[in-house]
């Protein structure tokens, strides 16, 4: 009898394990993909994934880039003036509320918007290399940010 709740535990919890849904449905920079097509996406190009009742989203940096990019240009001329186009921003370093932004920072930056927005400063390399030691790039961006408020 022992043996026999044992194996049917084993049965259960395999099952369960086994039971796991795949994602409804795929998304590829919200445009909808097969799973063949997510497989296709190089490690390096993915900003995020995310899941939720709809299915897997997937979210590219170039697009992700793109979005803040023309964000942060509306928001600031002298930031289209340090970053001249979203493919290629490696000459700044970011910083939010103070906090210095390392790799992976494409979905932090595509979080922000006008709920949560409120101001960017851009620091030159003297400054940057004054306050923070940077020798490295060209430019500091300095953006700041609130909390947004939850409706009741």
């Amino acid at each position: 009898m022992k043996h026999f709740v044992v194996f049917y535990a084993f049965i259960l919890i395999s099952s369960a394990a086994f039971a796991q849904k795949s994602p409804k449905a795929y998304y590829i920079d919200g445009v909808k993909a097969t799973e063949r097509e997510t497989t296709k996406l190089k490690q390096d190009d993915i900003a995020s994934v995310q899941m939720d009742n709809d299915g897997a989203h997937y979210y590219t940096k170039p697009v992700v880039r793109k979005k803040y990019w023309s964000y942060l240009s509306a928001k600031s001329p002298d930031y289209s003036k340090a970053v001249p186009n979203a493919d290629d921003d490696s000459n700044v370093i970011y910083f939010l509320n103070g906090n210095m932004l390392n790799t992976g920072y494409e979905m932090t930056l595509f979080g922000i918007n006008d709920e949560n927005f409120d101001s960017i400063k851009i620091i030159d390399q003297a400054t940057l290399h004054k306050l923070y030691g940077f020798t490295n790039k060209t430019y500091g961006v300095m953006i700041k940010t609130h909390k947004v408020k939850m409706a009741n």
